[in-house]
């Protein structure tokens, strides 16, 4: 059983590694006898030296299809006396490596000496992998749009299903189901990506593909999108018989910090009105505002020529308008007086045109100069001293769109003496949609109260 061992142990150290005795140094070579694509391994070139300290050199010689894989292909170092120093060169298998036994050389050089050890690495191929093989950018510097054509091969022994290619470009990422693919199978799918708005700089274009949910291959390519200037400055006027109202707008469309000029020339005849922001720069062409734009910002200013005497026309319209729409749809109160005797007889008559008018309460003042008889002809109302007289208050209620109320009382001037007086204004007052409407009466008519005094007639006799 030992010696099946030994015998192992001797054929193994054959097969993976060799060694090669000449005067002055020997060398000792391990390398890889097979690999699998898409993988990486080393070769190690170990030189012992025999002799006296002096430089030696290791170079590796294959085809071209093979020497391109090694990473690094030759050594010059300097080896002491009795020292082994190892040559290591890497060796990176791509994943398209086409399927073969490579035959390639180790080349040991020291003074007049060289060693060659000829070598053979098989190259295997995955049953089940997929690549992408292949990214084409329709730009290299980009500004409206990036155009991705990506190819993807199995370049496997089996069939694969379930294959994804996940593309992404600054975070927008778009997926692309390509289903099944038969062995040594390659197809190529275009995406398109908007770049508008994208700072200037440079890019990646990402490509990762999935096989059944697990990641097989990535790859990507870089783009670059220049800095570029799209600067849009428009005027826009509504004009009125008032004035005009004039904006004008800068939109940055570019994709790097840009400087607005918004130039106008304003009216100045002497019945024309400036209202807005003052501009940074007076001169003879007209008015300059700037502004700093960032990309896709914008900048408005806006301003009023107001022409005279329009304005005042027109607020008189305006006023004039809502004194009529509120004296046609508000309520309306009217007081009437008329003198019976030593009496005035008062009358208060509210009408309600607009909607509905809530917890309405007819307001009025009687003169301290009258006084109050004990009835009432209609609803009693609620009686309270002030200083100005004696207030009445009535609670009519709620009032519906074309309602009316009439409130009657008397009152008895306190003198006898003839005078005229003018009976203070009455008002109603109630809620309208959540806001409080009072309205107010004309005044009284001046009205005469009390008798002339008599006077005594006397005859003087002759």
């Amino acid at each position: 059983m030992r010696k099946l061992v030994s015998f192992s142990i001797v054929v193994a150290f054959l097969f993976f590694s060799t060694a090669v005795l000449a005067d002055g140094f020997d060398v000792e070579v391990d390398y890889p006898t097979q690999m699998f694509a898409d993988s990486t391994d080393f070769v190690k070139v170990s030189v012992t030296n025999n002799g006296e300290e002096d430089w030696f050199s290791v170079s590796e010689f294959s085809a071209e299809s093979f020497s391109k894989w090694f990473v690094k292909s030759d050594f010059t170092r300097k080896v002491g006396f009795g020292d082994t120093v190892d040559f290591v060169f890497e060796l990176d298998v791509p994943k398209d490596a086409t399927p073969f036994t490579y035959q390639y050389s180790i080349i040991v050089k020291h003074g007049g000496e060289t060693v060659e050890k000829e070598l053979n690495t098989e190259i295997l191929e995955r049953t089940y992998t997929g690549i992408v093989s292949e990214i084409d950018l329709g730009c290299v510097s980009c500004k409206g749009d990036l155009e991705v054509s990506v190819g993807v091969k199995n370049i496997g022994s089996g069939d694969l299903e379930n294959v994804d290619l996940v593309l992404e470009v600054d975070g927008n990422k778009k997926r692309i189901a390509l289903g099944s693919l038969n062995s040594k199978e390659e197809v190529f799918e275009i995406a398109n990506f908007e770049l508008f708005g994208k700072g200037p700089g440079d890019y990646d274009m990402e490509a990762d593909l999935f096989i059944d949910g697990k990641l097989s291959d990535h790859d990507s390519a870089m783009f670059s999108i220049p800095a570029y200037k799209d600067l849009d400055v428009e005027k826009n006027i509504v004009n009125t018989p008032i004035g005009a109202f004039v904006t004008l707008k800068a939109v940055n469309n570019g994709n790097t910090v840009d400087e607005a000029k918004l130039d106008d020339v304003v009216e100045g005849e002497w019945w024309v009105s400036y209202l807005g922001p003052d501009p940074e720069r007076k001169d003879g062409t007209g008015w300059t505002w700037f502004a700093t734009l960032l990309p896709e910002e914008e900048q408005n200013v806006s301003y009023v020529l107001l022409y005279w005497p329009a304005p005042i026309l027109a607020i008189l319209l305006v006023v004039g308008g809502a004194m009529s729409y509120l004296h046609l749809t508000g309520a309306h109160i009217k007081k009437g007086v008329r003198k019976v005797g030593d009496e005035l007889k008062i009358s208060l008559h509210v009408r309600n045109l607009g909607g509905v008018l809530e917890g309405c309460v007819v307001r009025d003042i009687v003169p301290n100069s009258f006084i109050l008889p004990k009835d009432f002809g209609t609803l009693k109302p609620i009686v309270r001293k002030t200083a100005h007289g004696t207030e009445l208050l009535w609670r009519v209620g709620n009032m519906r769109t074309g309602e009316e109320r009439l409130v009657n009382y008397s009152i008895i001037s306190r003198t006898l003496n003839k005078m005229s007086i003018t009976l203070p204004a009455a008002s109603v007052k109630g809620i309208k949609n959540e806001k409080t409407i009072i309205s107010v009466s004309n005044p009284g008519d001046s009205i005469t109260v009390g008798k002339e005094e008599e006077k005594l007639k006397f005859t003087v006799a002759e």
